[in-house]
C-alpha cells in the first residue's frame, strides 16, 4: 500500500476548481475557507487530511497508510 496522497490531492483540486468560489477567481486557500464548499469536497478534504496525517504517524508508517491511492480506506 502506498503512502502517497497525490491522487487525493488531485481529486481535491479538481473538486475545488468546480466551486463558485473558484469561478469568481478565488485562490484555493480562499475556497477551502469558504463556507460554500460542497459536501463532496469536504469529504475529499477530510480524506486528504487523514492521509497526510497518516504519513507522519509512526504506527502508520510501519503498517502502511490507511488511505490508498484511490482515496478509499484500506481493509
Amino acid at each position: 500500500m502506498s503512502t502517497s496522497c497525490k491522487n487525493l490531492k488531485n481529486k481535491l483540486l479538481i473538486c475545488i476548481s468546480t466551486t463558485p468560489c473558484a469561478n469568481r477567481g478565488g485562490t484555493v486557500k480562499q475556497c477551502l475557507q469558504d463556507n460554500e464548499l460542497p459536501e463532496d469536497c469536504k469529504k475529499i478534504r477530510q480524506m486528504f487530511f487523514e492521509c497526510r496525517r497518516g504519513q507522519m504517524d509512526m504506527r502508520n508508517r510501519i503498517r502502511g497508510n490507511r488511505w490508498d491511492n484511490a482515496g478509499n480506506t484500506g481493509a
